[in-house]
């Protein structure tokens, strides 16, 4: 079942890239987020994507957003317990340096533990 949500504000089109990120629902892609990645299936040029869960079930999540929406780029998964721990910074940064790489670009971006 897909969610009904809004016409999107912005033309991904107009995006070098385009990063989707959703919770894990029952170990699948949440709805809403479902609903958008089929609003802009086939008009995004590259994409990313990045999942929080509970435990992990990111393989089925990024499995069903490839089939809607296209291979990406780069994928980020970040547990609860990463959440807590603060462990997934460097996960964070490997994701946005693998981007950084494809898109031949300087994303002006590091990801610091907040104090």
């Amino acid at each position: 079942m897909t969610a009904s949500i809004n016409q999107p504000k912005r033309d991904p089109a107009s995006y070098d890239l385009l990063i989707v990120g959703t919770p894990v629902w029952g170990g699948k892609l949440s709805s809403p987020v479902r609903a958008y990645l089929t609003q802009v299936a086939g008009k995004t040029k590259r994409v990313a994507y990045f999942v929080t869960m509970m435990g992990n079930e990111d393989f089925v999540t990024y499995a069903a957003m490839e089939k809607i929406a296209g291979r990406p780029l780069a994928t980020l998964s970040v547990s609860q317990t990463e959440l807590k721990n603060s462990t997934y910074l460097n996960k964070v940064n490997n994701f946005v340096e693998t981007l950084r790489k494809h898109l031949d670009t300087d994303i002006p971006m590091h990801v610091k533990k907040e104090q």
